[in-house]
């Protein structure tokens, strides 16, 4: 893990839910956060770790979930260029309920807790907004779990759909991530996107899935 020098100001200036805040409040903000790079697999704070931070994605993807003792690992989400992650701490300051690792070469911002909640005690609206994303990142992955008794088919539909609606992007993700989101074999996941994009329903290149027919 290596601190970076540009300066945070102009991403978080961008981030939805921090539009509006003072840019007195914003330097402060500025003042207990930091920019850094993450190399591919390197883990960024692990489950029951004390959670003084959360953190934005300005650049890569990072995962997060939790590996079992038998080596299967279960993936929660995946967050992307401009996404928040691990937000609960943010709220309630407990330690972090999953481990986030990088995927590939990333780059976040990492926010210091306790000063975010301060300047959300003198800005309810920002507040909000912020509680509104975090309930959001929550029901969909509530959503994937209520699913996991549909076929793999829908589930991997339900899961192109909904991350289309949130961008109109092509969306960053492989199959193996896909897999792990809804539950299924590499192997279905594969085989299922294929069907998709001899459909047309989708067009699919590495790592990039972008919606055709919804």
């Amino acid at each position: 893990m290596c601190p970076i020098t540009i300066s945070p100001f102009s991403f978080l200036e961008q981030i939805r839910e921090l539009q509006g805040l003072p840019k007195p409040d914003l330097n402060n903000l500025l003042s207990k956060s930091s920019i850094l790079e993450f190399v591919d697999n390197e883990v960024i704070f692990h489950r029951g770790d004390t959670a003084e931070f959360f953190y934005f994605v300005i650049e890569g993807k990072v995962s997060m979930g939790e590996c079992s003792k038998t080596g299967r690992e279960a993936l929660n989400c995946v967050a992307g260029k401009n996404d928040l992650f691990c937000c609960l701490p943010a709220l309630d300051l407990n330690p972090y309920p999953v481990t986030a690792i990088s995927v590939g070469s990333s780059k976040v911002i990492r926010i210091n807790t306790k000063i975010f909640q301060e300047i959300c005690l003198r800005h309810p609206t920002i507040y909000q907004k912020f509680v509104a994303r975090v309930c959001t990142n929550i029901r969909e992955i509530e959503q994937r779990h209520g699913q996991r008794m549909e076929s793999a088919t829908s589930r991997i539909a339900l899961l192109l759909v909904g991350l289309n609606k949130k961008s109109s992007h092509p969306i960053r993700l492989t199959r193996a991530e896909i897999a792990k989101l809804v539950g299924v074999t590499v192997e279905t996941a594969i085989r299922t996107l294929r069907q998709f994009d001899k459909k047309g329903i989708i067009q699919s290149e590495r790592g990039l899935i972008k919606v055709i027919d919804k």
